[in-house]
């Protein structure tokens, strides 16, 4: 069973990475230079990896004990949390003039990665739980 949802989840995954790719290309090539961020296609190819690794080391604590799951979603998002932040901080500090574009953006393909994962996570929760 988990193989069915981390193969569901890597197929949400990427028709939503192709939606927002498809959608950060229209806006680069339409709005005034500087608005979207040049780096947008590395932070979301980013964000991706890390939402599908973070994803199937959830997916493996669901065997074991609900406390085991808890302490690796607990784990897992603060890792995410401060790798994520890491990355913002660098990228500001090494390109000031593309800072606020870049978190803009960061922001907006965190938010949308973080309600497919949670509202997957969720639906295998209650898969899981009910057999």
């Amino acid at each position: 069973m988990p193989s069915q949802i981390t193969n569901l989840f890597t197929r949400y995954l990427f028709i939503l990475s192709i939606a927002l790719a498809g959608i950060t290309i229209t806006l680069m090539f339409t709005l005034p230079t500087g608005i979207i961020s040049p780096a947008a296609p590395f932070a979301l190819a980013l964000i991706m990896v890390f939402t599908l690794v973070m994803h199937k080391f959830l997916i493996k604590g669901m065997d074991g004990k609900p406390n085991r799951f808890i302490n690796r979603f607990i784990g897992a998002t603060g890792l995410k949390l401060l790798s994520y932040l890491i990355i913002i901080t660098l990228y500001a500090l090494l390109n000031k003039p593309d800072a606020v574009p870049f978190i803009v953006i960061f922001l907006i393909y965190y938010i949308c990665f973080s309600i497919l994962e949670i509202t997957q996570l969720l639906k295998a929760l209650k898969r899981n739980s009910n057999p």
